[in-house]
């Protein structure tokens, strides 16, 4: 009997050491958080700390090293080159902030923010000897106070000297409203093993270990050897077949979507009711990129209605409203009022926008994103804005020497 009970006490402190000490690991390793992750647990919005909490406080994360479309996820599962937080000597850093127009329909190479530095990669080399590189913290159904955590947590580390915000007004002014209760009560689950496995955090990372041993021994895995960066690379052997005027829903559902959207444009004005929360976060965006010495810019990225007025024309119809009863620019007026109040410098591509679509449709059919027509609009419209404010958004050389990467 005095063995069992010693073989008891024994195996307890075994367990309690086990756990304090891998608590103590995950705590202090950042590389071994992504091992502790609880595909049941409860997120506290407060508790968002890093990029692992964020990634795991959102319902549409993208897994590090899995692909999207012709891209390797990055390391801290973002559609972004895998960067240091260390910046590069002579490097002018962009930084972008958004939800699933910042992350893209498009393959990686056609996305807006991509573009927009490719533009300027000649010029800065050229006449002021800096290399660009882009840091893109997009994340797709999220909105503006998970943007503001992601420049919290994540996008000060980068040290940029530009911050992009994505704004679109067809769900930014209500995603928070939602969102935000998703991430405190996050039941989502897509894990085989039951809630409480998760319980223990020594568990979590042996039942990820395995789940990670699995993948490593994946064909899916193998096949990301033959590319030299496994993370945020962009790999050529994979068919990036791609097609600009392919529908994503079909009609039923895209009319949905589309006619839940009314609301901004005056349909029902309960579609403001966090609106103040809303600019209060990104101005906090914008008080925080100005600590570190960035510049900041909103991007505002209008809805298809607002491009396309046939579309406009049937959804309200299908709605049951009456076009002339709506405000379509609507959104916009209300930011730029505010905007221009609070000193946020905003870029509004929404008119050249308009002029492209009547020669080439602008928007991915049947899907609410921009196509690769559309992401190129809006990169050129960005470039020209840079090039016409650069003495605001491009710091003097001695300015970005001195706040480089180390300090």
């Amino acid at each position: 009997m005095k063995i069992i009970i010693k073989f008891f006490i024994s195996t307890i402190i075994t367990v309690i050491l086990l756990e304090v000490g891998t608590r103590i690991l995950v705590d202090n390793d950042r590389s071994l958080k992504i091992l502790a992750y609880n595909p049941h647990e409860k997120i506290d919005f407060d508790k968002i700390v890093d990029w692992v909490s964020l990634q795991k406080s959102t319902p549409c994360s993208l897994k590090p090293g899995s692909r999207f479309r012709n891209f390797i996820v990055n390391s801290h599962g973002f559609v972004s080159e895998e960067s240091s937080y260390a910046k590069p000597n002579n490097t002018y850093r962009t930084l972008l902030l958004g939800d699933s127009f910042a992350v893209g329909v498009v393959p990686y190479k056609l996305n807006f923010f991509k573009k927009f530095d490719d533009n300027l990669k000649d010029f800065l080399s050229s006449k002021y000897n800096l290399k660009i590189q882009g840091i893109n913290l997009g994340i797709s159904c999220v909105g503006p106070a998970i943007y503001k955590k992601a420049m919290d947590v994540e996008g000060v580390l980068y040290k940029p000297n530009l911050v992009i915000l994505s704004f679109f007004v067809g769900n930014d002014f209500t995603d928070d409203s939602s969102n935000l209760r998703d991430v405190q009560n996050n039941t989502i689950s897509t894990s085989k093993y039951p809630s409480i496995f998760y319980k223990s955090t020594f568990l979590s990372v042996l039942i990820n270990s395995v789940k990670m041993r699995e993948y490593l021994a994946s064909s899916e895995y193998k096949k990301s050897q033959a590319v030299a960066n496994i993370y945020g690379a962009f790999d050529y052997a994979i068919d990036s077949k791609y097609d600009p005027f392919l529908p994503s829903f079909d009609n039923k559902k895209f009319l949905e979507i589309e006619s839940g959207r009314l609301n901004v444009y005056g349909a029902n004005l309960g579609a403001y009711n966090d609106f103040n929360k809303v600019i209060q976060r990104i101005l906090d965006v914008k008080k925080t990129a100005e600590s570190i010495n960035a510049r900041f810019l909103v991007v505002i990225i209008p809805d298809e209605l607002q491009v396309n007025n046939s579309l406009f024309q049937v959804v309200t119809k299908h709605a049951g409203l009456s076009a002339t009863t709506l405000d379509i620019h609507l959104p916009q007026k209300l930011l730029k009022e505010v905007f221009e109040k609070n000193g946020i410098r905003f870029l509004d591509p929404l008119t050249p926008l308009r002029e492209k679509n009547k020669e080439i449709a602008v928007f991915q059919p049947r899907d609410t994103h921009l196509n690769s027509f559309g992401n190129e609009v809006v990169a050129n419209t960005l470039t020209e804005y840079f090039h016409n404010n650069i003495n605001f958004l491009l710091p003097s050389f001695t300015t970005i020497m001195n706040t480089q990467g180390n300090e």
